[in-house]
């Protein structure tokens, strides 16, 4: 189990993952292989090719300001 604390930075390996800089403010899982954030039928898989990975049976995007899609190509539907 992976946790923060307030108070102080923490770093603890977990696995050949390690958790670096954690404050309050910000968790920084650190990795030379994926890492896959699972909830129920959804995760977030990040590759270290660059890759980025969003599974879910709805997924939503809400911005006050601009939500912009870049990419090499964009494919809708």
């Amino acid at each position: 189990m992976l946790s923060s604390s307030k108070e102080k930075k923490v770093s603890r390996p977990v696995g050949e993952t390690a958790m670096q800089n954690t404050t309050q403010d910000e968790i920084c899982l650190v990795s030379d292989k994926k890492i896959t954030l699972r909830c129920g039928k959804s995760s977030i898989t990040l590759y270290p090719d660059g890759k980025v990975m969003i599974k879910g049976d709805y997924i939503f995007t809400d911005a006050e300001g601009t939500n912009r899609i870049a990419g090499g190509r964009v494919e809708l539907n």
